[in-house]
This record gives structure tokens, sequence and C-alpha cells, in this order.
């Protein structure tokens, strides 16, 4: 009797076996319905490059960048971006630099990630993190909550987490406890650059 279903174990086995092997080889794989390898690979990869972009006939960006991926989603992506903006005036107002840069043209958002550095000339501002987001649409300029970012405005230098800035009423603030000084007068002025990324 042990024999016996033991034997009947090895036929059930096998039949299950033979069966997953029916329908594993009937099944066709559908390649363009959900993943289009359109959209994973770039349409045009740039080494090496610069980029502008002109308004009206004057210059307002400069990207350059060690390398530059554009996909036919209008997304691009860029390594080791050094980046300058300039004003209505056709003065250099903004640089940067950052290791990766994702472009999202459509929705106007830019997303910089690793040793981002910026500095606003017409806000008297610097900034350096590991995380930003700018929206170009509404004019927002925001950080992720777990990183550090280290604002150095006129005479204030502050470190916090869980930045945010308006592009349009030119403020910013902090979700979190920030920490940092504050310099008054002619003679102090220079102190805070000792500090610069501390």
């Amino acid at each position: 009797m042990k024999k016996k279903d033991k034997v009947n174990r090895q036929i059930i086995h096998l039949f299950a076996t033979s069966l997953c092997l029916c329908v594993i080889s009937s099944c066709s794989i559908k390649y363009d319905s959900e993943f289009s390898p359109d959209e994973a690979n770039p349409e045009l990869t740039f080494t090496q490059a610069t980029l502008y972009k002109i308004e009206e006939g004057n210059l307002k960006m400069q990207l350059n960048s060690t390398l530059i991926e554009q996909y036919k989603n209008d997304n691009s992506y860029a390594e080791n971006a050094d980046f300058f903006t300039w004003d209505n005036n056709n003065e250099l107002d903004t640089t940067g630099s950052c290791q990766i840069m994702g472009i999202d043209q459509r929705n106007e958002i830019y997303t910089l990630l690793n040793d981002i550095e910026i500095n606003s000339n017409s806000n008297n501002l610097e900034i350096k993190t590991d995380a930003l987001r700018w929206n170009g649409k509404n004019q927002q300029l925001t950080s992720n909550r777990e990183s550090d970012v280290y604002i150095k405005h006129d005479d204030m230098v502050i470190t916090g987490k869980g930045f945010s800035a308006s592009g349009i009423s030119k403020s910013y603030s902090f979700s979190s406890a920030v920490t940092g000084e504050m310099n008054s007068g002619s003679n102090n002025e220079e102190a805070p650059e000792e500090n610069s990324g501390e």
C-alpha cells in the first residue's frame, strides 16, 4: 500500500510538471503592450556637449555636460552638468553645477542630484545640497526631506532640512529646525565664508 501511494504521487508530480511545461510553452510574450524599447533607450546621445536655450534672440540658459541623453518623451538626462541662466537684461543671473540632472521639458521640471551648488546673483544666494527639484511652471524649488541644505544669504548662513523656495515671492523656508549664524556689521561679513560647505 505504501508503494502504491508512492507511485501515485510520482504520477501526479509528473502530470503537474508536464502541464506546467505545456502552459509555459504556449504563452506568447507581447513585446509592445507594456514596454517599449524606444522609451528605455535614448533617441540622441551627446558627449562633451553644450546646449543653449534662446528666447526672442536672447540667451536664457546654457548647459555644459559630459553626457546628455535625450528621449522621445521630451525627457533628457545629463551627467556632470554646469548650468548658467541670464535675466531679462541679458546679465548672468544664476550659475550652478551637479553630478546628475533630469530634465522634463514638457512639464518644466528639473531634478538635480549629488554635489549641487547654485549661486543666484540677483538674490545674493548660495545653495549647496544633494537633491533639488525645480518646477518652472510655479517657480518652486524644493529639496527632499532627508538632505541637508546649506544656504548663504546676505549675512546669514543656515543649514536645515525640508527646504523650499519661491521664485515669485523671492522667499524660502525650511520644514525642520535649522542651525546657523547671522553676522552683522562690516567687520564680520567675511566670517560665514570660512564655514562654507561645512
